[in-house]
């Protein structure tokens, strides 16, 4: 996607590496019209696969080509049939020609159908706004890598056993991993669930189906379980009056 033109002092390979909209020009006190851009703009440590519906972090590496009082603004996005906005974060505090890595998260839709996408950033240091859809050509640049998109978990069953342990049975686990929470005592905590927690129940589910065991360390009570946007309660005695 490069185009092989190089701008004074602009690394090709950091600029105009897609299609966008025509350069962004801001009129000073001087009438001179004058570029706001980062000098750089990397992707770091491209996950190879996420989940859709599911958050997901990776780390951007960015050149500031402004005085600390500029703001930099970083949109995340997914060539999905058009470019699909997937994450949204801002940076300040730089000096002139330092450089930063930050970590960006970002949620592809759960309609994402399975297969294997653009994953862009595109950042501007222009004032009054980010950039638009997709954009990367000078002063905007982007940065690319592909993900694949992989269908969310399906939750078969939940249950409860008694307030200390809690059975999650799994239609399917097409991910190495994916984020849950548990309800102890009425506080939510994050946990992960990857392939290597699953095990199987043959007396209660069947010989295949996957399935991820929470035990309560200590006294607290296991009150609630969240997984892909749907929220189960215990209903069990012991859970009542928490």
């Amino acid at each position: 996607m490069a185009e092989d033109n190089k701008l004074d002092g602009i690394d090709r390979r950091t600029v105009l590496r897609g299609a966008g909209i025509s350069a962004i020009g801001l009129v000073g006190a001087s009438g001179t019209a004058t570029a706001h851009h980062p000098r750089d703009v990397q992707i770091d440590d491209c996950p190879e696969s996420v989940g859709a519906g599911e958050e997901f972090t990776f780390d951007v590496t960015w050149q500031a080509g402004h005085p600390s009082y500029a703001e930099a603004c970083f949109r995340a996005w997914i060539n999905d049939n058009g470019w699909e906005l997937v994450g949204e974060t801002t940076e300040t505090g730089l000096s002139t020609g330092d450089t930063r890595t930050f970590e960006m998260s970002a949620t592809v839709p759960e309609t994402t159908e399975r297969g294997t996408y653009t994953l862009r950033v595109n950042a501007s240091e222009a004032y009054y706004r980010c950039p638009n859809p997709g954009e990367c050509r000078y002063p905007i640049l982007c940065d690319d890598c592909e993900i694949e998109v992989l269908p969310p978990v399906e939750v078969a069953d939940v249950s409860f056993r008694g307030c200390g342990q809690v059975w999650v049975a799994f239609e399917d686990f097409p991910v190495d991993e994916t984020d849950a929470e548990v309800n102890i005592g009425g506080t939510w905590e994050p946990i992960t669930i990857s392939e290597d927690d699953l095990t199987t129940i043959p007396g209660q589910y069947g010989r295949d189906t996957p399935v991820y065991r929470h035990t309560v360390n200590g006294k607290g009570k296991l009150v609630g379980f969240r997984i892909v946007g749907d929220e189960y309660e215990n209903e069990n005695r012991c859970a009542q009056n928490v």
